[in-house]
C-alpha cells in the first residue's frame, strides 16, 4: 500500500499533474507515518506548485526510506 501509493504520488509529480494536491491530502496520514516532520518541506513545495521540487524530495525520501 505504501510503495503503490508513493509511486502514484510520484507519476502525477513526473507528470506536473495538480491532482497531486489532492492525491496527497488523501494519503496524509501515510505520509506523515512515512516521513514525519520532514513531510512539511514537501507539504510547502506543494503548497506553491513547485513539483519539480516535490519530486526530487520524494524520489531522495523514497531512497533512503526502501534502503
Amino acid at each position: 500500500m505504501v510503495r503503490a501509493t508513493l509511486d502514484r504520488i510520484e507519476a502525477l509529480l513526473a507528470e506536473d499533474n495538480m491532482a497531486v494536491n489532492a492525491e496527497c491530502r488523501g494519503a496524509a496520514g501515510l505520509l506523515r507515518a512515512c516521513f514525519g516532520d520532514d513531510l512539511k518541506q514537501f507539504e510547502g513545495r506543494l503548497q506553491s506548485f513547485d513539483y519539480v521540487a516535490a519530486l526530487q524530495w520524494l524520489r531522495q525520501r523514497r531512497s533512503v526510506l526502501e534502503r
